[in-house]
């Protein structure tokens, strides 16, 4: 029989139990890309014209898959040039608050650490707007938005998915819960 959790609390401790039951979260890791583009939603592309299977939304893709040929496509808007370190924080589906929460930005921390010049950032949502503000990531620091965005960078930066998307990783937990320390902090 499948076990029944109930979801862990921000305040109370965690239950090892919740991660245990979850799978095998895949390892996570940060990049640097010489030459690679950023296309709408977060997919990147590597030098070669294929897109990176971590920036793929279905796992199931990745794994038919791993490199899909895209960059060559016609009907791809054109690439503009940002001259520097492009940081992507984006996903597939994360102008949706969940996925935004949950997958997309507890990369904040990673990206920061590789001092990008820039960040692109899918979706206009004022949620997305208020949270980088609230972690120190001003407007001015965000490319402008554009519909289907196809940008090229003297280097992009990124960082894999945390988890498969729909699961919660301990790493997110921690960061929500940073936040809301940090929240109190700035409060007293």
């Amino acid at each position: 029989s499948k076990a029944v959790y109930n979801p862990p609390r921000i305040n109370g401790s965690i239950s090892k139990e919740y991660f245990t039951l979850r799978e095998e979260t895949p390892e996570v890791f940060s990049f640097e890309l010489p030459q690679g583009r950023v296309f709408h939603d977060g997919r990147i592309i590597l030098s070669s014209g294929q897109v990176l299977a971590e920036t793929l939304y279905r796992p199931l893709d990745r794994v038919r898959n791993p490199l899909k040929p895209l960059a060559n496509l016609p009907g791809l808007p054109p690439v503009s040039h940002f001259p520097g370190r492009l940081a992507v924080l984006a996903a597939p589906m994360c102008q949706r608050y969940y996925h935004w929460l949950l997958e997309t930005l507890p990369r904040i921390n990673f990206l920061k650490e590789m001092q990008p010049d820039r960040f692109y950032v899918y979706g206009k949502q004022a949620f997305i707007k208020q949270s980088l503000e609230f972690l120190g990531v001003d407007a001015r620091q965000i490319l402008p938005q554009r519909k289907y965005a196809h940008w090229s960078a003297d280097k992009i930066l990124g960082v894999t998915p945390l988890a498969d998307s729909g699961t919660v990783t301990q790493d997110t937990v921690e960061f929500l819960r940073s936040l809301v320390t940090l929240d109190r902090r700035i409060e007293s």
